[in-house]
């Protein structure tokens, strides 16, 4: 692949390999390996308050490794996956300008669970680990990357009636996310409240057609929480309309 602009062209290449094996007809094990590559876009080179036109490709080295185990007597699935990323010239925004960092590492583990043992009722839930780390010589005064949350958990439940009725709701809960500081002086990390998040929505098939109703409401507890520093996400918000497929 290539980048053409003027004055700091470049190109690169990509690779992706893996493997699945079936150690028995309920347990499979997994592994991959890829590189990938990421051009600056066009908003982190030229963005009027943060663009860099010096900017350099990122490039990640990605490896995976994880175990499938399916539960026929349960209707049930369950999967476990160690990640390790690293990455070179990783392009993020510092002080406001879009900026290499030289050297990241991304590790940790994400699991999954599915159940469908009981008929119109599908529930998942998921937890991940993620340690991100600043590996250059000068991270900085912190080899703390901000807005990347330590634990993540997530839950889904979805029931179908009969005349395609079906009511939905999930959850989230974000926990060990930092904010670096901006500006003059050593870079101190503050770490970002923790907050809980529940959904809840309900759609209805229109019969004889391709159209559904919805609805949904985000946020139902009005929980108070930021992503990113200084930026506070939507209180309870509501949602309706129609959709469909041609």
């Amino acid at each position: 692949a290539e980048q053409r602009r003027s004055g700091n062209s470049d190109d690169d290449y990509t690779y992706i390999g893996g493997l699945r094996y079936d150690v028995t007809e309920t347990t499979a094990v997994r592994g991959s390996v890829a590189r990938k590559i990421r051009f600056p876009t066009l908003r982190d080179l030229y963005d009027i308050t943060g663009g860099n036109e010096d900017l350099q490709t990122e490039v990640t080295q990605n490896y995976e490794v994880g175990v499938e185990q399916q539960i026929p007597d349960l209707k049930a699935f369950i999967s476990i996956a160690l990640f390790h990323i690293d990455a070179t010239n990783f392009i993020e925004r510092r002080d406001r300008l879009f900026t290499n960092i030289a050297d990241l590492t991304f590790r940790g583990v994400e699991t999954t669970a599915r159940y469908r043992g009981i008929e119109n009722l599908e529930l998942t839930a998921g937890y991940s680990y993620l340690e991100a780390t600043n590996e250059a010589p000068d991270p900085g005064d912190t080899s703390r990357l901000q807005y990347r949350p330590a634990h993540k958990v997530t839950a889904t439940a979805a029931y179908r009636f009969d005349g395609g009725f079906t009511v939905t709701a999930d959850y989230l809960y974000v926990a060990g996310s930092y904010a670096l500081s901006s500006g003059a002086g050593p870079v101190t990390a503050l770490e970002l409240d923790n907050y809980h998040l529940v959904n809840v929505g309900a759609s209805q098939d229109v019969f004889g057609t391709t159209a559904q109703l919805f609805g949904r409401v985000e946020n139902i507890f009005d929980e108070d929480y930021a992503e990113t520093l200084g930026f506070p996400q939507p209180g309870r918000t509501f949602f309706a309309g129609v959709r469909a497929k041609w």
